[in-house]
C-alpha cells in the first residue's frame, strides 16, 4: 500500500494526484450525458448508463421519491462523513430529520423575510465589481448566516464557509469512488477525519451549537455528540451548495439578456411580495440547471410497475435534469423561457419539475431556499447590473452543479 505523509493543513494527498482529475472529468461527463439525452427523441433513448438504470418518467420518478421502503438511498459515500439525514432510511433517517426540520419551518415563515433580506442586502452591497471571485463567498456567508438563524446557533460562519471547497472536494472523490472502486482508502479516512476535526473544533466553540447539540442527542458526553455535529455539518454544506448555486447561475444568464434583466429590475424596486416574473424565472433557471442534477437510488427488492421491471439491488439514476426537459411535460423543454407558461401563478406545479424532490425524501429547506433565492435576487437587482460576455460556461459537480467561475461576467452599480 502507498505511504502517505499526514497533513495539517488541508485534505490528505493522494500518492497519484491523477485521481482528482479523473474523477472530476468523470462526474462532469456524466452530467453531459444526461443533458446530451435530452436533445434525442425521448422514446429513442437508452435506458441504462452502463450498469446504471435511467428514470426521466415524471410518473416513474415521482413513484420512486414517494415510496424510499422500495427505492432506498444509496449514499455510502456521504456515510464516509458520518450519519446523517442525507444519508440514512427508515426510523434513523426520521431521527436526523426531526431534528432539523422544525426549526427550517419556522425560519422560512413570512415572517423571516426582513431577516432574511438583511442578510442578503450586506452581502450584495460588498460586491466588488474588480473582484467577481468574491460574489460567490458572499452569496455563501449570506446563506450560512440565514442558516445558523434557523438552528439558532452562532458558529464561525467564515470558518465553515472557508472549509467548503474541502468538502466539495472530498464529496467529488467519495462519489467517483463508489462507482469506480475505492483507491488508497487510508487517504479517505484521514480526509474524513481532517473534515470532522475542523467541523467540531467549530461547532464545539459555540455554546449555541453546544446547546443544539446536546439537546438533540441527550448525551452528556461530548464524544455522544458527534452523529449531530456531522449532521449540521451535511445540512449547512447541502442546504448553502445548492442555494449559491442557483444564485450563481441566475446572474450568469440575466447578464445575456439585458431586456429581461431591466423587466426583472422593475418588478424588484416594486417592493411587492408577490414578482411573479422573478419566481418564474428562478424556477426556470433551477429547471434549466438543476443544482442536483440527479440522485441514484437502489432497489431494496424487485419492482415491476410503471413500465419497467427492476431486480432487487439494482442502481438507478434519477436524472433531474432529463426529468426537468421531458418532451411530454414542457412546451419547448430545451429552451429557457423566463415567463414560461408553466410557471405561471394561476398554473398547478408540474410534477416533471421536482428540483427539490418531492415525497418523504423532500428537500427539509425547499421553502427556506425559495425565500433566500427571491430576498437574493431581490437585493442584486436593486444593487447592480450584470453583463455576461461569454454565454456558454464551464460548470463543476460535486453533488451540486456550480458554474465554474464568473469569468466574463461584469457587474457596475444601477
Amino acid at each position: 500500500m502507498p505511504q502517505v505523509t499526514e497533513c495539517h493543513d488541508g485534505l490528505q494527498p493522494f500518492s497519484d494526484p491523477s485521481v482528482e482529475v479523473q474523477a472530476q472529468w468523470t462526474l462532469n461527463n456524466l452530467v453531459l450525458k444526461l443533458m446530451a439525452r435530452t436533445t434525442q427523441p425521448f422514446d429513442q433513448r437508452p435506458k441504462d448508463l452502463g450498469t446504471l438504470a435511467v428514470v426521466e418518467d415524471p410518473h416513474l420518478a415521482e413513484y420512486m421519491m414517494r415510496n424510499p421502503a422500495i427505492f432506498q438511498k444509496n449514499f455510502a459515500l456521504v456515510a464516509a462523513l458520518g450519519k446523517s439525514r442525507f444519508n440514512l432510511n427508515g426510523e434513523q433517517w426520521e431521527l436526523f430529520r426531526n431534528r432539523t426540520q422544525p426549526s427550517y419551518n419556522k425560519a422560512s415563515r413570512k415572517t423571516e423575510r426582513a431577516n432574511i433580506a438583511a442578510h442578503y442586502d450586506r452581502a450584495v452591497e460588498a460586491f466588488d465589481p474588480g473582484d467577481m471571485d468574491s460574489v460567490e463567498p458572499l452569496l455563501s456567508n449570506a446563506a450560512m448566516s440565514v442558516f445558523v438563524d434557523a438552528l439558532g446557533i452562532s458558529p464561525d460562519i467564515n470558518q465553515i464557509v472557508d472549509l467548503f471547497p474541502q468538502v466539495r472536494i472530498h464529496a467529488k472523490m467519495l462519489q467517483y469512488f463508489s462507482w469506480s472502486g475505492v483507491r488508497e482508502p487510508e487517504v479517505l479516512a484521514k480526509r474524513a477525519n481532517w473534515l470532522d476535526q475542523r467541523f467540531n473544533a467549530i461547532f464545539m466553540d459555540d455554546p449555541l451549537s453546544r446547546d443544539f447539540v446536546r439537546e438533540a442527542i441527550g448525551g452528556t458526553h461530548p464524544e455522544e455528540w458527534h452523529p449531530a455535529i456531522t449532521d449540521l455539518m451535511q445540512n449547512a454544506f447541502a442546504g448553502t451548495e445548492t442555494t449559491v448555486a442557483t444564485l450563481c447561475w441566475a446572474v450568469r444568464l440575466m447578464g445575456q439578456n439585458r431586456t429581461l434583466q431591466n423587466q426583472l429590475r422593475t418588478e424588484a424596486r416594486l417592493g411587492e411580495a408577490d414578482t411573479p416574473l422573478l419566481r418564474s424565472f428562478m424556477f426556470e433557471v433551477m429547471r434549466c440547471i438543476p443544482p442536483i442534477p440527479f440522485v441514484v437510488r437502489e432497489t431494496k427488492q424487485a419492482y415491476d410497475g410503471n413500465g419497467v421491471s427492476y431486480p432487487a439491488g439494482q442502481q438507478i439514476i434519477l436524472s433531474i435534469i432529463g426529468l426537468h426537459k421531458n418532451p411530454n411535460a414542457w412546451s419547448n423543454p430545451n429552451q429557457f423561457h423566463a415567463a414560461r407558461p408553466e410557471f405561471a401563478p394561476s398554473a398547478s406545479t408540474p410534477k416533471a419539475y421536482r428540483p427539490f424532490l418531492s415525497g418523504p425524501r423532500v428537500c427539509g429547506g425547499k421553502r427556506l431556499a425559495e425565500l433566500e433565492m427571491m430576498s437574493a435576487m431581490t437585493a442584486i437587482l436593486r444593487k447592480w447590473r450584470f453583463s455576461t460576455k461569454v454565454p456558454d460556461v464551464d460548470f463543476e459537480y460535486a453533488l451540486a452543479m456550480r458554474p465554474a467561475s464568473f469569468a466574463g461576467v461584469s457587474i457596475e452599480a444601477v
